[in-house]
């Protein structure tokens, strides 16, 4: 599929057809469809590279965020522009919405971690403070008010939607022997039933966390460098996970 004009940061599959969105450095995000190999919409409104995507999960709606400090979400079918939310001060790195499309989670270059309430006719904003450096990844657990963030400080912090506020840490230092973080983690999942979450990061290892103990159930490994992405298939059965060393693994 050719069509931008730079670099491809970011995919995503629309759940109810072959549909497929990318977000490119061209500061634009194109949806194709797949099996004809041809682009249906370009969605320009971004003054800077786009680095997120994602499709709710009615198919109705993308998002998407930007170097430009702006979160996007857009029409899927008409590929116009439905909210813009601008709150962040810097580039905006992740993107989680949830199965309810009610909360939308975006992270930024600054560390600032923001949960949007989609349920108004204007969202509302709550801004979550306490990273040191830049937020890698978030994700909103299916069992609703937990989300979870990871940074570039070496922290993944779990957050109570309903207050605001943070409600723990996932603590890799335990396992270290160091008693240091080794690195950032890159990519969050959750389970389809939410007790589990699925990270992956710069230490080479995929980490199963048990999320209600906030301790890790399980490690993967294998790779021998960094994971820069990872998921639970819908069955909850089979972990996927992608590396910088070229391979792509299921355990």
């Amino acid at each position: 599929l050719q069509g931008h004009r730079g670099s491809v940061n970011c995919l995503a599959w629309s759940p109810l057809s072959d549909r497929i969105v990318s977000a490119s450095d061209d500061c634009s995000l194109l949806v194709w469809k797949v099996q004809e190999r041809r682009v249906l919409g370009s969605l320009q409104k971004h003054t800077a590279p786009v680095l997120s995507c994602l499709f709710s999960s009615s198919g109705l709606y993308i998002v998407s965020s930007s170097f430009d400090a702006s979160v996007v979400v857009w029409s899927a079918d008409q590929f116009q522009v439905h909210y813009t939310l601008l709150q962040h001060p810097g580039a905006v790195y992740c993107l989680a919405l949830s199965e309810s499309e009610e909360t939308l989670l975006s992270g930024g270059s600054d560390g600032l971690f923001i949960i949007w309430d989609l349920r108004g006719i204007l969202p509302d904003a709550i801004q979550l403070t306490g990273h040191k450096a830049m937020v890698l990844s978030c994700a909103v657990s299916p069992l609703q008010p937990q989300l979870v963030s990871s940074s570039l400080d070496g922290t993944v912090r779990v957050w109570d939607a309903n207050v605001g506020s943070e409600a723990g840490r996932l603590n890799r230092t335990a396992f270290s022997s160091s008693g240091v973080a080794s690195s950032s983690t890159l990519a969050l999942d959750f389970s389809p039933n939410g007790r589990y979450l699925i990270s992956s990061g710069g230490d080479n290892l995929v980490w199963m966390w048990d999320v209600r103990q906030s301790a890790p159930a399980r490690r993967f490994t294998g790779s021998s460098s960094s994971m820069l992405q990872c998921l639970m298939v819908s069955t909850g059965n089979e972990v996927l996970a992608g590396s910088t060393d070229g391979t792509f693994r299921v355990w």
